[in-house]
């Protein structure tokens, strides 16, 4: 074991030893150009190994044509040691079209394997564009892309291929003005003759469909640039209903879940879609496919493959083969009857408060109820006011604690606060959660 510690503390450290390099789809030629640094067709002229783990390699160009950030002459890059740290394969020899970055308070140039640099048999769009620019041609801004439909499966299972999304609006926003194009019979759309600046996008969708749509916000960052969205719209169908207990009393902040009765005891399972029932006890499940579904509370089992306690399916039994099926259409909305929990079954209220470290109430944060190692809920959101409510069996022993991702946009890191153990009683007073920087 202790020879295996040096290389275990060298991943720990730089964690692109085991990972390999992962990209986001690069952009289109009008889009990437205005966001690297230098933009120039160059040949390798030399490449210099890395001296050491995780040093880059060292390039030497010859730019042949400057767009922009660079002049004509001889250059270094630095680029990963390998494609597993991002590292562009050049080679001596070869010529390319680079889209290359400035780093650090050094200035040195870098490419990273994720941008848009490739060989110049493969760039005949981007030098012509490229040599539009630099010849000042006249153009303009233009934010395109395309709508297709898709569907999805809780079964997990492969699904048809999604088809073009002909007739929708596309409305692209910036400083109050809207920009509203449709989409043609093949699924695409072109905003044209736009100007730089921020635009946010949304689609405009009949009832019955949601649309995933990346970005959701672009930055043209120049009269002459460009964007690309894509989009994607599902079904949209919604069951909603409300949780009473056996005297018709609500039940809130009770987690309510959807999936279809076929495996749902299987190791690999089906996908649970989830809400959590307000004051009043009612529920709405959003963004259901069509299909055959049940409704219920504890479906799913731990990871050794316990049941979890109780197990009770719309519209209130123990057993998924009595459960009253839900059945949708494509974008269909259905309300159920009243969810009635047997009378054997009693949940309390845990209600209380989150705070920061100041004890201001801490408004969205996430609030979980666990069991031994096992997240029971989805998670309480905090109002304006820091409080929460969730549902929990009386008398059973669990966990309480809550989360909140910084007020920093740049950071990914949350505050949490230590878990609170207790035995869930009705009537019990409200619990306190402080929040934490931790990691």
């Amino acid at each position: 074991m202790r020879r295996l510690l040096p290389l275990l503390l060298l991943i720990l450290a730089f964690p692109r030893i085991a990972d390999a390099c992962s990209c986001l789809e690069s952009g289109a030629a009008c889009e990437d150009y205005w966001k690297a640094s230098a933009v120039f067709l160059g040949r390798v002229e030399k490449i210099v190994p890395p001296s050491k783990v995780l040093a880059p390699r060292r390039v030497t160009l010859t730019v042949i044509e400057a767009f922009s950030g660079v002049q004509k002459g001889t250059l270094e890059v630095r680029t990963g040691s390998s494609g597993a740290d991002c590292g562009f394969a050049f080679r001596e020899g070869g010529e390319y079209i680079v889209y290359a970055q400035r780093t650090g308070s050094s200035g040195l140039l870098s490419v990273s394997l994720c941008s848009r640099t490739r060989e110049v048999s493969r760039a005949a769009g981007d030098l012509d564009y490229a040599r539009a620019v630099a010849s000042g041609a006249p153009m303009k801004a233009r934010i395109s892309g395309d709508v297709v439909f898709a569907t999805r499966s809780l079964l997990r299972r492969p699904v048809p291929e999604p088809s073009p999304l002909p007739d929708v609006t596309v409305s692209l926003e910036r400083d109050g003005q809207v920009t509203r194009v449709v989409t043609g019979g093949d699924g695409r759309f072109s905003a044209d003759g736009l100007t730089a600046g921020r635009y946010t996008a949304r689609l405009d969708l009949s009832e019955g469909l949601y649309a995933e749509l990346w970005p959701t916000t672009v930055d043209l960052r120049d009269d002459r640039s460009c964007a690309e969205l894509h989009a994607r719209a599902f079904p949209d169908g919604r069951v909603s209903g409300r949780v009473v207990d056996a005297s018709g009393r609500p039940v809130a902040g009770l987690t309510i879940e959807l999936t279809v009765p076929a495996g749902i005891d299987d190791r690999f399972d089906s996908e649970r879609l989830r809400d959590l029932t307000d004051s009043e006890g009612r529920y709405e499940i959003v963004h259901i496919p069509a299909g055959r579904f049940v409704v219920g509370i504890n479906t799913q089992r731990t990871r050794d493959g316990a049941p979890l306690k109780p197990r009770l399916f719309y519209p209130g039994v123990a057993s998924v083969t009595a459960a009253s099926d839900v059945t949708l259409k494509t974008g269909e909305r259905v309300t159920l009857r009243d969810f009635v929990l047997p009378r054997n079954v009693v949940f309390a209220t845990v209600s209380g408060i989150v705070v920061d470290a100041a004890g201001a109430p801490a408004a969205n944060a996430l609030v979980y109820l666990k069991e031994a190692d096992y997240i029971l809920s989805e998670p309480a959101i905090t109002d304006g006011s820091g409080r929460f409510t969730l549902a929990a069996v009386a008398g059973g022993s669990y966990q309480l604690f809550a989360e909140r991702p910084r007020d920093d946009p740049a950071s990914v890191r949350v505050d949490s606060s230590e878990p609170i153990s207790f035995t869930a009683a009705v009537d019990a007073p409200p619990v306190k959660l402080v929040l934490r920087a931790r990691y």
